[in-house]
């Protein structure tokens, strides 16, 4: 009996380890690759495609469709867990953007975001607050998208 509480109480820890361990893991660029969907909008659809080039490129739309911006720049990773993102449009808040909306160049900025890898997904958070981020597509769902 106690034998068998042994084996148990082992197993109940080293679940506990993969479960902590697989929240944040160490992020790789070639994790980073693809497309990545704005989750938690209500009034816009946000893309990122990062490329293996470290080039990315955006496209927000309106919910009916409309392009409201699209554009890109350079991003690398920093360390292991933030992407440095240059000429960005940072989208963090989910606004209603008008027929005639006009992007300045000044409303495109270098940022610095964290990113975190578990349970087979990438998020790339804009704002933990709002509970925005962007999710990595998978292979299959990327495909569809473009």
């Amino acid at each position: 009996m106690i034998h068998y509480m042994i084996q148990i109480g082992k197993i109940m820890i080293y679940a506990v380890f993969i479960v902590f361990m697989g929240c944040n893991l160490p992020i790789k660029k070639e994790d980073l690759y693809g497309t990545f969907v704005m989750k938690n909008r209500k009034n816009t659809i946000d893309t990122l495609y990062l490329l293996k080039d470290g080039k990315y490129y955006q496209k927000l739309y309106r919910k009916d469709g409309v392009l409201v911006y699209k554009g890109g720049g350079e991003w690398s990773l920093d360390g292991c867990c933030r992407i440095d993102l240059k000429n960005f449009f940072y989208t963090h808040y989910d606004r209603i953007y008008k027929e005639n909306y006009y992007l300045s160049k000044e409303a495109l900025i270098s940022t610095s975001l964290p990113v975190v890898k578990g349970f087979n997904k990438i998020k790339i958070d804009i704002s933990s607050d709002l509970d925005f981020y962007y999710l990595k597509l998978t292979p299959d769902a990327a495909s569809l998208s473009k």
